[in-house]
């Protein structure tokens, strides 16, 4: 029997439901995650409320954090099946001016509409690229992710808390690494919110002072 793929989906605002959709299809650099915790980010929150759309209105296409176990994927590959990972958003075309420079995949400019046009760019595009019905987007029971955009969860560090690593925490941790936030230096957040909650934890962490408005 063949697999299915359940995907969440806000057909108008305040309902969700559940949907099926085609298994996705990788091809090589490519994996399919099985997930296990996908979070709600602002964009998630804006369309269950109003249909507020950023960059797109399909409602089956939601969600870019998450984390889960690695289902399938390539053996030529570093992953294995099983491997617990850290799904970081976007995709990597590996030859822009950010992948050469080893730039977060965020930057790639695969990801950038108004270069690759709505249908083709981010997520979006990943399933244009691997020719698959879905798993582009998080809240897929599986997701496709490229394989420069995972991360493995070492074993002592639940799903849980590996799923804060992407807009919760992990924004702020990678300003400050790009800033060289240093112990004894003073760090300025203004709004407290869950991002600015993640760059006081890690200003916290690197021991400088944090003034929060």
């Amino acid at each position: 029997m063949s697999k299915n793929n359940t995907v969440l989906t806000i057909p108008s605002p305040g309902k969700f439901e559940l949907v099926e959709q085609p298994y996705p299809s990788v091809k090589p650099g490519y994996a399919i995650i099985k997930t296990e915790i996908a979070p709600v980010c602002l964009e998630g929150s804006r369309i269950w409320s109003s249909h507020d759309f950023e960059f797109h209105d399909d409602p089956c296409h939601l969600g870019h954090e998450g984390v889960g176990t690695i289902e399938q994927v390539d053996d030529t590959s570093s992953f294995n099946v099983g491997d617990r990972v850290i799904v970081f958003q976007g995709d990597h075309c590996g030859q822009c001016f950010s992948c050469r420079n080893n730039m977060s995949p965020t930057y790639c400019d695969w990801n950038d509409p108004d270069i690759q046009g709505v249908d083709k760019a981010a997520l979006r595009g990943i399933e244009f690229r691997n020719s698959s019905e879905s798993g582009g987007f998080a809240m897929q029971k599986y997701r496709i992710a490229p394989l420069a955009n995972l991360y493995k969860i070492p074993d002592d560090v639940s799903f849980k808390h590996a799923a804060a690593c992407n807009c919760s925490f992990g924004v702020g941790f990678s300003n400050q690494e790009i800033m060289d936030v240093k112990a004894g230096d003073t760090v300025l957040i203004g709004g407290i919110g869950f991002i600015s909650m993640g760059h006081v934890i890690s200003a916290l962490y690197r021991n400088a002072k944090v003034i929060a408005l």
